[in-house]
Parts: structure tokens; C-alpha cells; sequence
């Protein structure tokens, strides 16, 4: 297979992001932000700049106007696979007439209905000649009866539809320009739900796996009785926060008090057993895990003890309410009058900005690891020095796998004092509550 040269690379790439709506105020980057994002020469960008100007999918401007992105030129190329329409007809159709697409989704839909307006608010200003009619509806049945541009619902309701030639089949497009970017799971996952498994268990000790924190209350009780060690204690606090939540506003409700109260206690429990594991040693933990002493292991150290053995009985415990980041699911009516539009918004319903507004409004506030780094390094050097050797060995290809361990070394400290009887359980809760408040304020990304 022929290699492709450099400036190809870049032009391929830059055309994949403008068809996915990537550029959401209408230019791309500049010459020199180009050149440092594909450690590329000026000439060598410039060339690729020039290949998309070529097929009318940017034009090229001097001083402040930059590189602008041509939507007649996009719109061009959506067009370009329905061989009914001519060039005059796209052009009568993109110059001379508005165009209004009309959008259903349940009322189970990621977004409520004002979040929704302000996604398609966004999506009209960058197209101005469509404007985006939105519907919600509680009708289960809703998709088999609307005549609506767009449909939204579970996999479950369009695949019947796409099957019936009702809704066009979005596959084949997403296996062309690409899905969306699945570092954004990574890149905005609060650090209190974090990526990696929190938990495993040990499939020869346990069949039914928890799937609540009472259950899981339950089951340390029976463990307990058959003399079958539970987690570590660096586990258990990266179990605390899974089943406190990772919401904000989540830390004042009254049943939340009550579970983080559990926690505290349970943890207090575990700290007075004398294992070896039950300490701050990472290699401790994992030397029990792999010696089979702990019967459900929790912790951030879980990728290693697979990497150590291969044939670990331990299996993955499945997330309760556990969201994945993933595109709206919807699909375009067959008979759409205006099928390029159609694409173009479900382009833009896969955007980075989209998509990044779904996981806010699932996950809460976003993060930034160099925030954690920089306070800890500065208020707690001991205790960054100690979980560096473990930072280096796990996947740093996503910010959550950084802040993680930082989170634990915040409340820790809390712990230890209500342990020693410096906190009563009232003062911990409290500090503790206070604590991860303000992680949450400083997790927020900054532009």
C-alpha cells in the first residue's frame, strides 16, 4: 500500500473533521497552531490548506479572516452521493431557500428540552440557512408514527425502523468518517467515577456480584463469617466515593449523609483488621490479590494484577447506573426532503461540544489533572512522591487515570483522623463532604 506524504495525512485528516463539524465557529486552526498540533512544516500544512480550498471546503483569506470553512462547499460534498441533484439545484437549494428540519425524541431523551434548544440554537448559528423544529413527545410508540426529518430513541426502537427501510441507515457513514471520539469518556469523566474498573471479585468465592450498596454491605457481612478477606482499605475508599456519587449537588442529599456514614464505618472496620494488605503499600495490595487472600478487591491497581497474571480468577464487577459517553441515538427519516441538512445535524449531534454537554449533564463537573497535580505536589510532597511510582505504571492516556489516586490522598488524611479519634463521625462526614465539594470546584476545566 502506498504511503501517503505528509501533507495528504494532514488534508485527510482536516477534511474528516470539518464533515464531522469538529470547527464549530466556522475556521479552522491557524497556520501556526496547524503546524505545532501535526508537528508539521508551514509548507507542508499550507499544501493541505490548499488541497481542501481546491474542493471548495475552505476558503483562504489574509490578516484576521484566516482560513474560513465554505459551507456551500460542504454541503457539496454531502450532496455529492445523490446522483438525482445537479450542481444548479444544490445551488437554488442552498442559496435561495430556507430549509426547517423537524426533530422528535422521547422525553427520556440525554438532554431536557431546553438543553436541547440551546444544542440546536448552537447548531443554527453555524448554519443559518436551517432552522431545527424540536418535539418531545411520552408516547412509547412515538418513532412508528411520526413523519419527523429526525427520530430519536433507543437502539432497540430505530433498528426496526432502519430494518423497514423507514429510517436511513447510519452504519455505513459512521464506518467512513469515523465515531466519536472516545477520549472524551476519558477526558471528562468526573475523577469520583472513574474509568478503570473500581472493582473485581473472585469469580470461585462469588456468583451473585453486588449491584447496590446495601447488597454490597450485605455480602462484606457474609465474608466476614466465612473468614474470607473483602478489599483493601485503598479499595474502599475508591468504593466510598462509586456509591456516594459523583454529582455535586449529590453531597447534601439526606440519603447520601446516610451511605457516606456507612462507608466511614465500614471502612473503620477494615482498618482495625491486621492484614498485611490493609495499608498504603500498592505492591502489598496486589501481592493479596494475586495470592488470592482478598475475595473482592477493589482499587486502582487493578490493569497491573492482570499484567502480572494472565490467568487471575478475578473478573470485572459490572457498574450499576454506570453511563457510557456515546452520540444521541437517532436516525433520518427515509422520506426526509432534505437529507444533506439531516446529516449535517446529526454531524454536529457527534460534535465535540455536543458530546462534551452530554457528559456534564451526566457526570457533573469536568477536570483538569494538571489542578491535582500542582495543589498536591505543593500541600501533600510526601504523599505525591509515594503514589508517583504507581502513577507511572498505570495508562496515562486519559486525565482520570492521574486524578484518581489524588482524590484518595484528600479524604485519607480525613479518615485516619476520625480512626484516631481526633474526628468524631459528625466532624468527618462534615470535612469529608466539605472535601470532595471543593474537588468538584476544582476539577471544572479551564478554557
Amino acid at each position: 500500500m502506498k504511503k501517503l506524504a505528509k501533507y495528504e495525512t494532514i488534508y485527510l485528516d482536516l477534511k474528516k473533521k470539518i464533515l464531522q463539524g469538529v470547527f464549530l465557529d466556522g475556521r479552522l486552526p491557524s497556520l501556526s497552531e496547524l503546524t505545532k498540533s501535526y508537528g508539521a512544516s508551514l509548507l507542508t500544512v499550507n499544501n493541505a490548506v490548499k488541497k481542501l480550498a481546491e474542493e471548495g471546503l475552505v476558503s483562504r483569506g489574509s490578516g484576521r479572516s484566516g482560513t474560513r470553512i465554505e459551507q456551500p462547499g460542504l454541503l457539496q460534498m454531502n450532496f455529492s452521493s445523490q446522483k438525482q441533484n445537479s450542481w444548479n439545484e444544490f445551488q437554488e437549494f442552498a442559496c435561495n431557500r430556507r430549509v426547517t428540519l423537524r426533530y422528535l425524541s422521547d422525553q427520556g431523551s440525554v438532554f431536557l428540552p431546553s438543553e436541547m434548544s440551546e444544542v440546536i440554537k448552537k447548531f443554527e448559528r453555524r448554519y443559518p440557512w436551517i432552522k431545527v423544529v424540536q418535539d418531545f413527545t411520552n408516547d412509547p410508540e412515538f418513532l412508528k408514527k411520526s413523519d419527523h426529518d429526525l427520530l430519536q430513541g433507543s437502539h432497540s426502537a430505530l433498528l426496526p425502523l432502519i430494518e423497514q427501510n423507514k429510517l436511513l441507515d447510519l452504519e455505513p457513514y459512521f464506518s467512513a468518517f469515523g465515531r466519536v471520539n472516545t477520549i472524551l469518556h476519558d477526558r471528562y469523566t468526573t475523577p469520583l467515577m472513574v474509568t478503570l474498573p473500581l472493582m473485581l471479585f473472585n469469580k470461585n468465592d462469588i456468583s451473585q456480584v453486588p449491584q447496590s450498596w446495601e447488597e454490597f454491605i450485605r455480602l462484606n457481612e457474609t465474608l466476614k463469617k466465612e473468614g474470607k478477606y473483602s478489599a483493601s482499605l485503598l479499595g474502599f475508599v475508591s468504593l466510598l466515593f462509586f456509591f456516594i456519587g459523583n454529582i455535586q449537588q449529590n453531597l447534601m442529599l439526606p440519603e447520601k449523609e446516610y451511605q457516606l456514614r456507612q462507608a466511614i464505618q465500614l471502612l473503620y472496620d477494615y482498618y482495625k483488621w491486621e492484614a498485611p494488605w490493609n495499608t498504603l503499600s500498592p505492591n502489598a495490595v496486589i501481592d493479596a490479590a494475586m495470592q488470592h487472600k482478598i475475595s473482592l478487591y477493589s482499587g486502582y491497581y487493578s490493569n497491573i494484577i492482570r499484567c502480572l497474571d494472565e490467568n487471575s480468577d478475578f473478573a470485572l464487577l459490572p457498574y450499576p447506573d454506570r453511563y457510557l459517553v456515546e452520540t444521541i441515538r437517532i436516525g433520518i427519516n427515509a422520506n426526509c426532503e432534505y437529507p444533506s441538512e439531516a446529516w449535517l445535524f446529526v454531524n454536529f449531534l457527534r460534535s465535540e461540544y455536543v458530546q462534551k454537554k452530554i457528559v456534564e449533564t451526566k457526570y457533573g463537573i469536568p477536570y483538569n489533572g494538571k489542578v491535582f497535580h500542582k495543589e498536591f505536589r505543593e500541600t501533600s510532597p510526601e504523599l505525591y512522591k509515594l503514589i508517583l511510582p504507581v502513577m507511572d505504571k498505570l495508562e496515562e492516556s486519559s486525565i482520570s487515570s492521574v486524578g484518581r489516586e489524588m482524590i484518595y490522598y484528600v479524604v485519607y488524611p480525613l479518615l485516619e483522623q476520625y480512626f484516631s479519634n481526633e474526628f468524631t463521625m459528625d466532624e468527618c462526614v462534615q470535612a469529608v463532604r466539605d472535601a470532595m465539594n471543593e474537588l468538584l470546584i476544582l476539577d471544572k476545566i479551564k478554557k
